[in-house]
This record gives C-alpha cells, structure tokens and sequence, in this order.
C-alpha cells in the first residue's frame, strides 16, 4: 500500500524527532551520573584528531592560550602522551588531573629551551599584533624540540562577509579578554592578523 505523501511524511518525522528528543531528555533529568559525551565536540574531535596524527607516542606537548585545555585532553583520546602543558593569560581550569596548567605573561613562554617536543598556538595569533605573533611564535622554536603547530581559522582569500565576521570576532574578543586579563591581553586594534592561506605561509617562512 501506498505511504504517507511526502511532505506528511517529512513533517511526521521531524515532530516525532522533537518529542523523541523531549521524552530523552526528560529521562535522563534524574540520572546523577552526567554523561561524559556531552563535553566533547565532533568538530573539535576531528581537529585533534588530524593533529594527533602529526604527533608521535610519548611526546610532551605544550598548548599556549589552551583556553579550557580542551584540545590537550581530547589528543590524548588518539595519541599516548607523556606530559600535556596548557598555559594561558588568566589560569586556566584542568579538565584531567594529567593536565599540567599555568598563567603566563602573554609575552615569553616560562620554559627552558626544548623543554617540549611540540608546541600548539590555536586559535589565538589573529588577535595579535604582527610583532606580538612573531615574537611568542620565536619564543615557541627556542622551547620546542620538535614540532609548532599553528591552528587558525583562515581562508584562500577574505571576502566582505567573512570581513565582517572577522571584525565583529576581534571586537567580542577584545571585550573578553580585556576583562579577564587586564593588561597582560593587548590586541592589534585591527584585523591585520587575519591572514589568507598565502599569507600565513609567508609569515611562518620569515
């Protein structure tokens, strides 16, 4: 016999969807055990992912501006690790024991030379001045071993949306890491630091 029509069909699907979801929540409410995937995130998943693979076993890895040290817990999920270091402007909040945590200056990283194997900028030079940027990038190659990794949200060229985006980000971050930082956060006051692909290879090939 013949189905719903389509579009009933699809309609249905979705509402019963919502409900399904309703009736899952509601009965999870009283569990007193939090379910441990709710803290991980599939686009982040793959992102350590694709860079634990550039890793090697036992390594000690340093994260500078780890923010919430998320990414140094999710890598040890796909690569065994021997030390995990987060540093950041405000002391960030360890989400496993194994994760060492520390404020530093936002200026020089308070380590040794070649006290680690890889060091990790993510998602934080664009808000930079160039010479803040060069400056923290130089001081990971005297601390690194082996490996700088630098992760950014860029693009082959930006276009006036992504204009846009990139500014209203650098405003909100801005507001933010003022507040938490006080002086130890300087921003670039612009954009420069938000560079096409071309243009990061040219600073990381100074």
């Amino acid at each position: 016999s013949m189905g719903l029509p389509r579009p009933i069909a699809v309609f249905l699907y979705h509402a019963l969807g919502r409900i399904q979801a309703v009736a899952s929540n509601l009965a999870n409410a009283g569990r007193s055990v939090p379910r441990e995937y709710r803290r991980y995130d599939v686009s982040k998943m793959l992102r350590a992912h694709r860079l634990a693979r550039r890793l090697r076993d036992g390594e000690e890895i340093l994260d500078v501006g780890c923010g919430d040290a998320g990414l140094l817990r999710d890598l040890a999920l796909f690569r065994p690790l021997k030390r995990r270091v987060g540093i950041d402007v405000e002391l960030p909040r360890a989400p496993e024991p194994q994760i060492e945590v520390a404020a530093y200056d936002g200026q020089s990283l308070p380590f040794p030379e070649a006290s680690f194997d890889s060091v990790i900028f993510g998602y934080f030079l664009h808000y930079l001045t160039r010479e803040h940027a060069v400056r923290l990038l130089n001081e990971g190659c005297r601390v690194a071993r082996r490996g700088l990794f630098v992760l950014e949200d860029s693009q082959p060229e930006w276009g006036f949306w992504y204009r846009m985006r990139n500014r209203l980000e650098r405003l909100r971050s801005d507001i933010l890491y003022r507040a938490v930082s006080g002086n130890l956060y300087r921003g670039a006051g612009n954009e420069e630091m938000y560079l096409t692909y071309d243009g990061w290879r040219a600073l990381l090939n100074e």
